[in-house]
């Protein structure tokens, strides 16, 4: 992160007037790193929450799958054949500009999603229209 503020008017005696301070700020900082040891580098909340809407913003199959897909009342939530699918991801990436892939690489990312997998079930022609039967 750059330090990106700059005072208007720097104190150039500020390391005489903080030489009393010296012991005390070094304690700071040996109790900041025991503590990072201990627990490791916790984000802020606001960092987490940037964080996960850039890649929620970033995740083109699950927007397609949000907009393309309706839910059904019982787990898995998305039932279509694999090709319809990946067609229905292939004219969706297109019209947004998206790299279709391959349809394997398609189906090894729906795999990957552990997220998705509990939402997504492949089946035949004829599984696929009895949903929750």
């Amino acid at each position: 992160m750059p330090f990106t503020h700059k005072p208007a008017n720097p104190d150039r005696e500020l390391d005489t007037k903080l030489r009393a301070e010296w012991p005390g700020i070094l304690r700071g900082i040996i109790e900041g790193c025991l503590a990072w040891q201990k627990h490791g580098l916790e984000q802020p909340k606001v960092v987490l929450e940037a964080t996960a809407e850039y890649f929620s913003d970033q995740d083109a199959v699950r927007q397609w799958l949000d907009e393309s897909y309706e839910v059904s009342n019982c787990p898995p939530h998305y039932v279509d054949t694999t090709a319809g699918l990946f067609g229905s991801w292939r004219a969706y990436a297109l019209a947004r500009g998206e790299e279709v892939g391959s349809a394997k690489r398609f189906s090894q990312t729906l795999q990957r999603e552990s997220s998705l997998q509990s939402k997504i079930a492949t089946a035949s022609a004829a599984e696929a229209s009895k949903v929750c039967e």
